[in-house]
């Protein structure tokens, strides 16, 4: 297939590298921001286009690789050549299929990961979401997501954004919880780095044994008086309810 990449961002970045560690060709690719274009191809001989009416109409799929709010206006200014004879497809968790409005060949190429530009990436088993308008898109969906992954999951919308978040509350959230614990030991002018070795533990105790059984601390076991000794510790209204609010879910959870 000949792919058309369509933005620059960590996705498109990514969806680029996947894309030619297979038999396919990365066609061209649409930016606003030149030197961002310039980035995700990296020197290699690749068309670059900053206007979507002058882009071309020969390549098989446009992969649409921007934010969630950005599809709409991306969708309306496509050529409509491209929109009555072409795969269109978007790489959004959280969007619908139907945000690819008048689209007669639409569908879905969702990759379940979290993405950073210049971070090299294994793409072998990096999951895929796809769905699609009708099955023969569905079909050359899935084949090309198969060439970069052995992880091809066939899912509606409804699960899609189901998938996206239990992933925004596994990584985003987890990853955030760990900034406000650094955040918390910087303010106190201790290292961040004391907590290295429990961060490795803790991700290799789930590997090992799952979330359930993985759970340790004062909330598991309903330590009031620890959980309070913490709260007294924490000055910043909102990290206390965030505190709070978790130890409560896990206490909930385990005393089941």
């Amino acid at each position: 297939m000949k792919v058309f990449i369509i933005g620059s961002g960590n996705v498109a970045y990514h969806m680029v590298r996947a894309i030619w560690k297979t038999d396919n060709e990365i066609a061209g690719l649409y930016s606003r921001n030149d030197r961002d274009a310039r980035a995700c191809v990296r020197g290699e001989k690749v068309d670059l286009f900053n206007d979507l009416s002058e882009i071309p109409t020969s390549s098989d799929l446009y992969l649409i690789c921007v934010n969630d709010d950005s599809i709409s206006e991306i969708v309306t200014s496509l050529p409509s050549d491209i929109k009555k004879s072409k795969i269109i497809a978007h790489t959004s968790g959280s969007q619908s299929i139907g945000v690819l409005e008048n689209i007669d060949s639409a569908g879905v190429f969702y990759p379940v990961q979290t993405f950073t530009k210049g971070r090299k990436m294994n793409y072998d088993d990096i999951p895929f979401c796809i769905n699609a308008n009708t099955e023969n898109i569905e079909t050359k969906l899935s084949s090309l997501a198969n060439e970069i992954s052995g992880n091809v999951n066939l899912v509606s919308d409804e699960q899609r954004k189901k998938i996206h978040l239990s992933a925004v509350m596994m990584n985003n959230f987890v990853n955030h919880l760990i900034y406000k614990s650094e955040e918390f030991l910087e303010k106190n002018d201790l290292p961040i780095d004391l907590l290295q070795p429990l961060l490795k533990q803790t991700i290799a105790k789930h590997a090992k044994l799952g979330s359930f059984e993985a759970q340790t601390g004062p909330a598991v076991r309903n330590d009031e008086s620890t959980i309070n000794a913490h709260l007294d510790l924490l000055s910043n209204d909102l990290d206390k309810e965030l505190y709070k609010a978790i130890s409560a879910s896990i206490t909930e959870t385990h005393n089941k």
